[in-house]
């Protein structure tokens, strides 16, 4: 929140922060004092940063339908709910129902992983 007013009103965001809560001064200050070390870099970071750069810059995908701009996420989220209630009964049928305990969390799980497959599909 802080650092969201500092951008929009242009100020530092750690001497805004300061105004705040004037307690974290000597954190800051403490955390300055500290001697830095230096790692190597981990896997972690060495495969992080080509997945980022993959990533599409424009995040705001839209389809037109009927004239209205529908944002691409919330044709996913609808395509996921729509795939969890429809395959209930397939599960109710075969009995798998039964064992999927607690069902809220099953079928929001479901939904889930479905929008975001549709998701990767849909932005290529």
């Amino acid at each position: 929140m802080v650092a969201r007013l500092a951008d929009t009103l242009g100020f530092d965001r750690q001497n805004l922060l300061i105004l705040a809560h004037p307690e974290f001064k000597e954190l800051i200050t403490e955390i300055k004092s500290e001697k830095k070390r230096k790692t190597s870099p981990s896997w972690g970071s060495v495969l992080t940063w080509p997945l980022l750069g993959s990533v599409n810059s424009d995040c705001n995908t839209a389809i037109s339908i009927a004239g209205a701009n529908l944002p691409v996420w919330m044709l996913c989220r609808i395509v996921g709910i729509l795939v969890s209630v429809s395959l209930r009964p397939l599960f109710v049928t075969t009995g798998i129902d039964e064992w999927m305990t607690p069902r809220p969390f099953i079928y929001s799980g479901l939904a889930l992983i479905v929008a975001l497959v549709c998701w990767l599909l849909v932005r290529k």
